[in-house]
């Protein structure tokens, strides 16, 4: 999993107020540069050394501006920026191309941990309705998130850490119709573009929501089941807890050296999952997918 909310830290705050930065930093040399040229006019001149520490010093006046501008700032100019690009978003399950686009986004921050496409790309065909893309108005690919469902012969060893994801084969995978009959549900991956930015979290958010829906309109509440994730970066760690989801293998028993979560899926859990995440269904259309399964 591949996710990351945006906080407001000291690099959101520069960003916020660099424009004020840039200008109080142009100034800034061009107030010293000025003073420099002067001082040389009267036969002084000054060490490399001087004239070093008075480039730092501009350096660190704009950040200084920026970082304040940042803090004072009510709407940052990426929120202003970037609100409504997007427009409304749709569910629809992965086509190759918005599949192979998916994964090549995933590699970045899985390192160790990605599943190259071809390999994945056999798990969509066993289960063309396991992965799922979020989809803005312009037709572009926003995220992505993969639910599957493992037969029990290699669900048992990949549960012990016994095995890796990178082992799971196209036999191992449940085609669609033998899913709906599983306890054990497999969160395979999700994942956001441009997660860095305001708008990657309102993706994050859109997508979040999106898996919740798909996990109740795909596999029902009828009965409780178990869902299970990997966290193979920092931010799936922090998601997941987030999430209420609980170790069930701690990563050093497993060969993959990752946690693996599991949560309850139920009409309790979905419904607190529910609460922490939010609705998103006035800009997220769904229905199309909800036709098709």
């Amino acid at each position: 999993m591949s996710i990351k909310r945006k906080s407001p830290n000291w690099w959101v705050r520069l960003k916020s107020g660099s424009r004020t930065g840039l200008t109080t930093f142009v100034t800034s040399v061009g107030l010293s540069s000025g003073v420099i040229t002067a001082i040389a006019s009267t036969g002084t001149y000054l060490s490399v050394g001087a004239i070093g520490g008075v480039g730092i010093l501009c350096v660190v006046t704009g950040v200084t501006s920026a970082w304040i501008r940042g803090r004072m700032r009510l709407l940052p100019d990426s929120f202003l920026d970037e609100m409504g690009l997007d427009g409304l978003y749709r569910c629809e399950f992965c086509t190759g191309a918005y599949f192979k686009e998916a994964c090549d986004m995933t590699e970045l921050y899985y390192k160790k941990g990605y599943i190259p496409c071809e390999i994945a790309e056999l798990w969509r065909i066993k289960n063309p309705k396991g992965f799922v893309a979020i989809i803005n108005s312009e037709g572009l690919l926003c995220g992505c998130f993969g639910v599957i469902v493992i037969k029990d012969s290699f669900m048992d060893q990949f549960i012990a850490g016994k095995v890796t994801e990178k082992q799971i084969e196209n036999d191992d995978v449940c085609s669609f119709e033998e899913s709906k009959k599983a306890d054990r549900i497999y969160i395979s991956g999700v994942v956001v573009k441009t997660r860095s930015t305001y708008m990657g979290s309102k993706r994050a958010c859109v997508m979040l929501w999106a898996l919740i829906r798909y996990l109740k309109d795909m596999y029902g509440l009828r009965r409780s089941r178990t869902l299970f994730a990997l966290a193979v970066t920092e931010e799936a760690e922090r998601l997941l807890k987030k999430l209420n989801f609980q170790v069930h293998t701690p990563a050093q028993r497993r060969l993959d050296k990752c946690n693996l979560y599991s949560l309850p899926f139920n009409k309790k859990t979905m419904d607190n999952l529910m609460i922490q995440v939010g609705d998103f269904s006035p800009m997220c259309k769904y229905e199309a997918l909800a036709r098709r399964s």
